[in-house]
């Protein structure tokens, strides 16, 4: 456990862990920084990079079919309500300014 400058013990913050452990990641995925020396070793670092962005793509919980699916009629719904009024709105307000031309 840490300690504060009041001498308190303080629990450690989760999101600290979890970007040290991210930046320790960037670190040993960076190297040296320096450019490669030759064609294949430009491959195997591609190769890697692959690999490891295979790995990360395995661990994501991706949503089933069904959910996705309803996500999406969910989404196409709001849009097309949001249409609906925002269109209503341009009528509505256009039929205002031929009733009062005096307004333009």
């Amino acid at each position: 456990m840490a300690i504060d400058k009041s001498g308190v013990a303080k629990k450690p913050d989760p999101r600290s862990a979890r970007l040290a452990e991210a930046q320790r990641r960037a670190k040993a995925l960076a190297g040296s920084g320096k450019a490669p020396k030759n064609a294949g070793e430009a491959a195997a670092g591609f190769q890697q990079a692959l690999k490891d962005h295979w790995t990360e793509l395995k661990k994501v919980s991706w949503p089933s079919q069904e959910v996705l699916t309803k996500s999406t009629i969910v989404v196409l719904a709001l849009v097309g309500s949001v249409a609906v009024w925002v269109g209503g709105l341009d009528f509505a307000l256009g039929r205002l300014e031929k009733l009062f031309p005096s307004i333009h």
